[in-house]
């Protein structure tokens, strides 16, 4: 049976002319206890009763609502759009660190310098994989590493989106990545120019 939902506000500030508020999704019902609800557009347990009910809704997608690609298809050369997903840990997205490489300890001064992050749900331009033996630290992720298009090659922890144009490049963990609007068939590092 599917249940009803409803937004609560939690809370609201305003600051310097802006609103800042917080809402999450609350199950209408009556049963009392430990709940869960997965549907595909978040997570929601609730611990005793509803009142203490917490969500992991996705966000909304970026300006590319539709991740389809016109200019590339399946198949053709890359770079290739994916999607940054599963970022999101305890109600807050922790977001897909951007790295100058590949590998746990990466050469020269910057070693393994972040150079920025994504958000879920926006679009990164993969140039390539590379399974670098590396498993970023999680051991139930795998070892590929999917170089992207980067508007940066400075060490920094900014958020940023990356564009098909942009002139550096970086590397993202494969486990938070998903093909967007072709069959995520990409090229070798190794093969690429």
């Amino acid at each position: 049976m599917k249940k009803q939902h409803k937004v609560v506000l939690i809370g609201a500030c305003i600051a310097g002319g802006a609103t800042i508020a917080g809402a999450v999704v609350v199950s209408q019902g009556s049963d009392a206890g430990a709940k869960s609800s997965s549907d595909g557009d978040g997570d929601c347990r609730a611990v005793g009763q509803v009142r203490d009910m917490y969500c992991n809704q996705s966000p909304a997608p970026s300006k590319s609502a539709s991740f389809e690609d016109p200019d590339n298809p399946a198949g053709a050369t890359g770079p290739w759009r994916y999607r940054v997903v599963n970022t999101f840990v305890d109600g807050r997205d922790e977001g897909l660190l951007v790295r100058t490489c590949n590998v746990d300890d990466c050469p020269g001064p910057d070693s393994a310098a972040r150079i920025g992050m994504m958000l879920q749900n926006h679009v990164v331009w993969v140039v390539c994989k590379e399974d670098s033996g590396f498993n970023g630290g999680e051991s139930d992720g795998g070892t590929t590493w999917y170089k992207v298009k980067w508007p940066t090659n400075e060490p920094n922890t900014d958020i940023w989106e990356s564009n098909r144009e942009d002139r550096y490049t970086g590397w993202m963990f494969g486990k938070y990545l998903s093909a967007a609007g072709h069959d995520g068939k990409v090229a070798e590092c190794a093969d690429v120019a």
